[in-house]
């Protein structure tokens, strides 16, 4: 009995000792693998000066760890250049798509004084005929933030301090100030414009609200604009749902305040294709 006892206890501390010897070649394979790619070679192979590393060593404290760090650093900078392309690239797409959208707006604009002008004469009214030139000078007028009244300057001291991301995030109050004076240029109030700055905001810079809820509204405009978008077109084109997400969402609240309908009915497109025709204009040609 004795005997038999001895043997199943020799028996498992060989077979423990098998499991350990799997584990540690395991181990040293997993390391091999790794260091192979980064210039280890098996000791038969070996042929550089000095002692021939371990796969462990070469990858922990060898020349694998530089090596791989270079390998990595050279990797990263690829991916942030790539990264760097693309942001470029998008930013010259939405700044054509915007001159696009200024452009047709300029020229409705245009078309309908000429015709307000044609009225005028055949009314013989002088007084308008004049007025209507003098709106049409304005068409490349700057708007400035000097002179401004004590009542706007105070409506927008106000609106300031309840939306202290204006003077914390100098790219959203750029943003900002450019919807302002686009705004007060089609003739809303101060306290109009703000209001529609504040949404659009919104919509561009969840993230500087409080409630999370405000990201989920961005998502539904996007949601809700979509429908009139097209993916790709029959012709293999760019389209809508080939525009990155954030750039949509970006154009989202322009679409719904009317600012791409110019454009679409000069095109005779929906407003969404007439942006990804705009956006896509360079990459389709």
């Amino acid at each position: 009995m004795t005997d038999e006892i001895n043997q199943v206890i020799e028996s498992s501390e060989g077979a423990d000792e098998q499991v350990s010897e799997a584990v540690e070649e395991q181990a040293v394979d997993e390391y091999a693998e790794e260091a192979k790619t980064y210039g280890w070679v098996d000791a038969e192979d070996f042929s550089g000066d000095g002692n021939h590393m371990s796969a462990e060593a070469f990858m922990t404290r060898g020349p694998g760890t530089s090596r791989k760090s270079q390998a990595e650093n050279a990797a990263l900078k690829k991916q942030l250049s790539s990264m760097e392309t693309d942001f470029d690239a998008r930013f010259k797409r939405m700044e054509a798509a915007n001159q696009a959208r200024m452009d047709a707006e300029l020229e409705t604009r245009m078309a309908k004084i000429a015709k307000r002008k044609l009225e005028a004469v055949e009314d013989g009214d002088v007084d308008a005929y004049k007025a209507l030139e003098a709106e049409e000078l304005t068409k490349e007028a700057k708007p400035t933030v000097d002179g401004l009244s004590p009542e706007e300057q105070g409506a927008i001291e106000t609106w300031i301090e309840k939306n202290q991301w204006f003077k914390e995030d100098r790219a959203a109050s750029q943003t900002a100030t450019h919807d302002y004076d686009t705004f007060k240029s089609r003739g809303l109030s101060p306290a109009e414009a703000l209001e529609k700055v504040t949404e659009r905001a919104r919509v561009r810079h969840p993230f500087l609200f409080d409630a999370p809820a405000a990201a989920v509204a961005a998502k539904q405009t996007v949601a809700a604009v979509d429908g009139g978008g097209l993916s790709r077109s029959a012709t293999g084109k760019k389209g809508w749902g080939d525009i990155p997400v954030e750039d949509r969402k970006l154009v989202a609240r322009q679409i719904q305040d009317g600012e791409w309908d110019a454009l679409a009915a000069k095109s005779k497109v929906t407003p969404q294709a007439a942006f990804a025709e705009s956006y896509w204009s360079q990459d389709n040609a």
